[in-house]
């Protein structure tokens, strides 16, 4: 446990989740996820969802959809290639 953590770039945490998981360092894992979702609660859905695939992040997903389905604006082509296809029809 840290009392101060490291000030880091949401690619920087998003990093270390990959590794953490990767490597299955499980208290390092759980530590990226908490610093990610108290640090960058705002971070796009799209985004969101993209990460919680690559590392194994299932807590994500449903708030991350649900998101992005009560939104007003509809996706952008970005946002779209970002997610594939597999993804996108599942909004």
């Amino acid at each position: 446990r840290m009392d101060d953590p490291p000030r880091l770039t949401i690619d920087q945490w998003s990093a270390a989740l990959y590794l953490a998981t990767m490597w299955h360092f499980d208290a390092a894992r759980k530590y990226a996820i908490q610093q990610i979702e108290s640090e960058y609660a705002e971070q796009s859905p799209v985004d969101r969802i993209i990460l919680a695939g690559k590392c194994q992040v299932g807590q994500w997903l449903h708030p991350a959809f649900l998101s992005l389905c009560n939104r007003t604006e509809p996706l952008t082509a970005e946002e779209g290639e970002k997610l594939g296809y597999p993804r996108l029809m599942a909004i």
